[in-house]
């Protein structure tokens, strides 16, 4: 006798699995962004458990609260990323604390609470870079405040050495997509080829 499979109706085991695996090949053809890159969550398994032996000996050090803010954020755990922003604020009022809150907020979809953040990140050091872009991004969603939007991004891709470069791809595509929206093609063009300028997968 062969070897029995551990699913006790193989046809209908099958035609359970099978679709679904079908439907999920289906979306990573037509979004390969989506595809899970195994290799990250490895590594971020691992930085979870060395982050984790360190704040028992040192539950209220800054830097590394401010790191488990910044994993929880790359790790896509926005609720995780949260809590450790907010207790890193409890222990530090400044720009990065005020900005990871910021982050985390937007991804939580809370584009109010974002933008009040971005804001306070601003007061807190006004030449943020990260904090303008993302004003830009939820004044321009929720107002569709354009002045503001291209002041606040004007101001960043001019900012010459503080700017990294994927805050300039960012600030650039954003600049584009608000020019566009506006039906200005010549401006969106010119915002768009100066982001490919700095990454051709832009």
């Amino acid at each position: 006798r062969g070897r029995q499979s551990s699913c006790s109706i193989q046809p209908q085991c099958d035609r359970r699995v099978q679709p679904r695996q079908a439907r999920r090949l289906r979306a990573y053809e037509a979004r390969p962004e989506l595809v899970p890159d195994f290799g990250l969550h490895r590594a971020i398994g691992r930085a979870r458990q060395a982050l984790t032996a360190t704040e028992k000996t040192s539950p209220k050090d800054i830097d590394v609260m401010v790191l488990r803010g910044e994993l929880e954020l790359r790790a896509r755990d926005p609720k995780a990323a949260l809590a450790a922003w907010t207790a890193a604020e409890g222990i530090e009022h400044s720009a990065r604390t005020a900005f990871g809150q910021a982050r985390a907020r937007a991804a939580l979809a809370d584009v109010e609470g974002s933008k009040k953040l971005a804001k306070q990140t601003l007061e807190r050091n006004a030449g943020h870079v990260g904090a303008k872009i993302l004003l830009a991004e939820t004044s321009w969603q929720t107002q569709q405040a354009e002045k503001e939007a291209i002041k606040l991004l004007g101001e960043t891709v001019t900012q010459a050495g503080q700017a990294s470069p994927d805050e300039i791809v960012a600030a650039q595509t954003l600049l584009g997509k608000i020019h566009l929206a506006r039906s200005r093609i010549t401006h969106a063009e010119t915002a768009f080829g100066e982001a490919l300028k700095v990454s051709p997968k832009a």
